[in-house]
């Protein structure tokens, strides 16, 4: 193994420090850092967190319905029953411990504050009931409504507590892709007085770029892991209900997990 940047890896596996994969979804910590979740699991305490875990009833919006269609479902409480079944058998084989959190995705948040009559007419058009209305033009803009407000503050709370009395290394998306929940982890792990690591958010990153200033604000060490890449490939794998949304034709192309964290 090329030791180059490896210093903090071996600073968390010398000293054990517990490592906290925060996944915005079931499947982002193993599709950007399953072959380090991997190498960690045996040396050092592993915990992959996911936040947003959990669909709501009907109506869907056209954007939940073109998402279940490209899943194979009809019905969201069932797909993510299957997410979270695909999930835990993913990484049965790793001494891995899973949380899940159960705030609502995104593309299912409804906002809780409508009146009677926009309520009555969201049956019919979903839309107007729902923070995110649609898939590309509002939870793919990275752009978080007012709205999470109380859920972001939730959120931090939930984190800190798991990660109380803990020196823990955290481990986020630097939100490649610009999907509102990626955001929403990033801002508010950000927040915590923990070291943390970011991750370059995979597949999305082989099509989008760091935007918003972010290499402007904080010098960063890089690391380039490419250890145990099989076992990434078998994770990954195992989220059979997302391979044809994320890897078209199934073709998954693996390229090197990229970190970064404050120098």
């Amino acid at each position: 193994m090329e030791r180059k940047n490896y210093k903090l890896l071996e600073q968390i596996v010398r000293n054990k420090i517990p490592c906290l994969f925060i996944s915005p979804h079931f499947d982002d910590a193993a599709l950007s850092c399953g072959g380090l979740i991997s190498y960690l699991s045996d040396k050092t305490k592993v915990v992959v967190v996911n936040v947003f875990t959990e669909a709501n009833e009907p109506p869907y919006t056209l954007s939940t319905k073109v998402f279940l269609g490209r899943c194979g479902y009809k019905n969201a409480k069932k797909l993510f029953e299957q997410r979270k079944l695909e999930d835990s058998l993913s990484f049965k084989n790793l001494k891995v411990q899973i949380i899940n959190l159960g705030f609502v995705d995104a593309l299912w948040r409804k906002d809780a504050n409508v009146g009677l009559l926009i309520k009555f007419l969201g049956r019919f058009i979903p839309e107007i009931i729902h923070v995110y209305k649609t898939g590309r033009l509002h939870v793919l803009k990275g752009k978080v409504s007012e709205k999470d407000d109380q859920i972001m503050l939730q959120i931090k709370k939930r984190i800190s507590d798991i990660v109380r009395g803990e020196n823990a290394v955290l481990f986020l998306p630097l939100s490649i892709g610009n999907h509102v929940d990626h955001v929403i982890v990033k801002d508010v792990c950000s927040q915590l007085n923990l070291t943390k690591v970011f991750w370059l958010d995979y597949p999305y990153s082989l099509k989008s770029k760091v935007t918003n200033g972010f290499w402007d604000k904080y010098k960063f060490n890089t690391l380039s892991f490419n250890e145990n890449q099989d076992d990434r490939m078998k994770l990954i794998k195992g989220y059979k209900t997302q391979i044809s949304g994320l890897f078209p034709g199934g073709n998954i192309k693996l390229v090197p997990e990229k970190y970064f964290w404050k120098v």
